[in-house]
C-alpha cells in the first residue's frame, strides 16, 4: 500500500532539481504527489507480546477528521483495509513498507505478530518461516 510501487500519475511532472538524482514526482492537480491527498489515510502498527493494534486517522468525504483503531481483531483488520481499498483510498506511513506492511501481512496470514515483528527490528528481515510463507498480499 505504498506509493513505492504504484504506478506515475499522467499529467505534469514536477520540475527537478539539476543536482537532485531523484526522477522527477509526477503530479496531480500541482499536487507534487502522485495520489490525492485528501484520499490518504495514515496508519501506524504497533506490536507487544500478545497484543497489536492499527490506528488509522482520515478526513472524511466532508473534510472531517476521523480516526480509530482495531485492538487484535483480525477480521475487522481485514475488512477496514477491504474498505479502503474499494473505497480507492491510499495508506501511508512512517516505515510503513519496511515494517507495518510487513507485519500486518503476517497478521492477515493467521500468525501471531511479535516474533515477526521483533525480528523486523534486530535483524531487517523476516523470522525464516514467514519468509518462506505466502502472506496474503496487503
Amino acid at each position: 500500500m505504498t506509493n513505492a510501487s504504484a504506478p506515475r500519475a499522467a499529467g505534469k511532472t514536477a520540475d527537478a532539481r539539476a543536482d537532485d538524482p531523484r526522477p522527477p514526482v509526477a503530479m496531480i492537480d500541482g499536487s507534487p504527489f502522485p495520489f490525492d491527498l485528501a484520499r490518504c489515510v495514515a496508519f501506524d502498527l504497533e506490536v507487544y507480546p500478545g497484543r497489536w493494534l492499527v490506528g488509522f486517522r482520515l478526513a472524511d468525504d466532508g473534510g472531517e477528521p476521523k480516526h480509530w483503531r482495531i485492538n487484535g481483531d483480525r477480521g475487522r483488520l481485514a475488512k477496514a483495509l477491504d474498505w479502503f481499498a474499494s473505497n480507492g483510498r491510499t495508506l501511508v506511513g512512517c516505515n510503513s513498507e519496511r515494517f507495518d506492511v510487513t507485519v500486518i501481512r503476517a497478521i492477515l496470514g493467521g500468525f501471531d505478530p511479535y516474533a515477526p515483528a521483533q525480528s523486523l527490528i534486530r535483524d531487517g528481515r523476516l523470522p525464516a518461516q514467514l519468509a518462506k510463507a505466502k502472506l496474503p498480499a496487503f
